[in-house]
Parts: C-alpha cells; sequence; structure tokens
C-alpha cells in the first residue's frame, strides 16, 4: 500500500515552576514517527509518499486530528 503523509497537529504544553500557570499551543508539524503494529518505528516527512504493509497502512489511516472543529486525516492512499 502507498500511502501520503499530509502532515499533523501537535499539542505542546507549557508551565511555569514558579507561579504554576500553563500554556498549550498548537502548531502544524511536517515531520512525525509512528510506532507500527509490524513492530517498527518510521518517521514521515510531509508531502511524501511511503510504501507500507496492509497492516500498517490501514493503521496509518485511522490517525486524524481536528483543526478548527474540521476533521482532517494525515494519511491519504496514493
Amino acid at each position: 500500500m502507498r500511502l501520503k503523509f499530509n502532515g499533523s497537529m501537535e499539542k505542546k504544553s507549557k508551565g511555569c515552576p514558579v507561579c504554576g500557570g500553563r500554556h498549550t499551543e498548537y502548531r502544524f508539524t511536517t515531520t512525525r514517527s509512528f510506532y507500527l503494529p509490524s513492530g517498527s518505528m518510521k518517521t514521515f516527512r510531509a508531502g511524501q509518499t511511503y510504501d507500507v504493509t496492509e497492516r500498517d497502512g490501514e493503521f496509518l489511516l485511522t490517525y486524524r486530528y481536528m483543526v478548527n472543529g474540521k476533521e482532517k486525516h494525515a494519511f491519504e492512499v496514493v
């Protein structure tokens, strides 16, 4: 199965050790690593296509995230 990685959103939390205040920011990432069901770890870069096994492909196709209340898919079948 050939998949294309479109990028994803990442959540980063920062905190102040003195006052205990917290700040959370979301940002778009173009590189992401996944542990796949086959037991391997693979790093994906946005805009590139990858050959993966059927099992790994089905797992990656279920990965999605929300942007402004709309669901986005990080991978698409090519």
